[in-house]
């Protein structure tokens, strides 16, 4: 009995191949469908929101550091919006700061003007106004942003402790040509608001981009390195086929030539009978494989042997001399 072309394991893994080029579109979707209630940032959610609590503490801590005086900080939902629509709601004076791991951008910080202004009158030792007087409006200053980062600086080191599972992060400047992305991406919004005797002083937003919060998703992330495995396995098996197939015996045929004929005539061909073919002499032979066109040759001798010296092969319909 012959051996088999492709064993068992072969053969189902050139179905699996099969089967993931077909339906590769489709998980190439889901993967991308972040905003969903599978996705991976719609699962991060509720870790987002236990995050936070350790954001509100290290804020406070910072602020007592940085200050001697305290603020009452309120933990703002965590929720998935598109990049355009985060940029909009940041205030136009904020602060804004890139969120970077070992030079991967991962997000960005934004401490609104007004709570910028609040902080650096509480470290100049200004005293509390109750909310009485309007703090001036405009654009903080490059010396301002240097004294107040350090007050981000610690919330986003408690995020890389927390939410990040102990990575490193820092804070750049922020360069508003280079968003790190495109305009739709959804981006994970964690906020803190802080006020002081009842008045509101300002919010502290920080926003992830959906690879930094796959990465902190063990599941997720597992998920995705299973499917990089897959389609790197893919070509293997394609290339195992291939090999197996290369490997394969088939019989060439030459045609001399056709002649149509009845099943009567056939019946009655005799010993010196000539058959009238198709064709004229010093025509080229056809070469088929089970009545495929493979290409043409001519009839020669080689080594003693009748041999067909190859004059053109066909390739998907089209003649190649």
């Amino acid at each position: 009995m012959e051996e088999p072309l492709l064993s068992d394991e072969e053969t189902n893994a050139l179905l699996d191949a099969m089967r993931e080029e077909e339906t590769r579109g489709e998980v190439e979707a889901k993967k991308t469908d972040l905003g969903s209630p599978e996705g991976p940032m719609r699962d991060a959610l509720g870790r987002a929101d236990a995050a936070a609590i350790q954001l509100g503490r290290a804020a406070r801590t910072q602020l007592l550091k940085q200050t001697a005086r305290g603020m009452d900080v309120e933990l703002l939902p965590a929720e998935i919006v598109p990049r355009d629509v985060l940029a909009s709601s940041i205030d136009p004076n904020a602060l804004m700061f890139t969120l970077r791991s070992r030079g991967e951008q991962l997000g960005v910080v934004a401490l609104d003007s007004n709570l910028g202004r609040a902080v650096l009158e509480r470290c100049m030792g200004a005293p509390e106004t109750n909310g009485e007087g309007a703090a001036p409006t405009g654009k903080l200053s490059e010396l301002d942003r240097r004294i107040l980062k350090p007050f981000p600086a610690a919330v986003v080191a408690a995020l890389g402790e927390t939410f990040l599972r102990g990575r490193p992060l820092e804070l750049d400047a922020h360069d508003d040509a280079d968003d790190g992305g495109v305009r739709f991406e959804p981006m994970l919004r964690l906020g803190l608001r802080f006020s002081s005797g009842g008045q509101r002083a300002g919010e502290l937003l920080l926003a992830l981009t959906a690879a930094a919060v796959t990465s902190a998703c063990p599941k997720q992330q597992a998920a995705r390195e299973a499917l990089q495995k897959k389609k790197a396995a893919a070509p293997r098996a394609r290339d195992l086929i291939v090999e197996k197939l290369s490997a394969a015996e088939v019989d060439i045929v030459a045609v001399l030539g056709r002649a149509p004929s009845s099943v009567r005539d056939l019946l009655a061909l005799r010993t010196g009978d000539v058959l009238r073919l198709h064709g004229a002499p010093g025509d080229p032979v056809a070469l088929c494989i089970d009545d495929v066109l493979l290409g043409h040759g001519n009839p020669v001798v080689h080594k003693g042997d009748l041999a067909i010296e190859v004059t053109s092969r066909e390739q998907k319909g089209r003649q190649e001399s």
